[in-house]
């Protein structure tokens, strides 16, 4: 029997988990004293970061969209709500400069722990 090993796409998303479930999910203080629009944006640059050189625009952002929608529900915040934040000129606004500021860097998340994968961009300035 053979077994195969996962895609590279699979491998990034499991580490983006993993990130998200370490940084995010697991810290409290983080989740519950961040701004909403903040958390967006940060979950936001964290797909960008690990999804988008493995997975089509459309399906990294469904999902990362789909985990807004968690995240903020954690905070009692509607989907509805979630989605006004999405379409926001703010939100807008941010992934423009993300995009702008990080299109000429190759991003390989493989090579990093999940610990250090988001934290290797700190320096890019939005």
């Amino acid at each position: 029997m053979q077994s195969t090993s996962p895609s590279k796409s699979e491998k990034d998303y499991q580490l983006l988990q993993q990130y998200l479930s370490e940084h995010f999910l697991n810290d409290a203080d983080y989740l519950y004293d961040t701004m909403p629009d903040e958390l967006i944006e940060h979950c936001f640059r964290q797909y960008y970061v690990f999804l988008s050189g493995s997975f089509a625009l459309t399906d990294w952002y469904a999902l990362f969209q789909q985990e807004a929608y968690r995240i903020l529900n954690l905070r009692g915040i509607t989907q509805d709500q979630t989605e006004y934040k999405l379409r926001s000129a703010r939100f807008i606004n941010y992934v423009q400069n993300l995009m702008n500021s990080l299109q000429n860097e190759k991003i390989d998340v493989s090579s990093y722990p999940a610990r250090e994968s988001g934290e290797d961009l700190a320096h890019v300035s939005v």
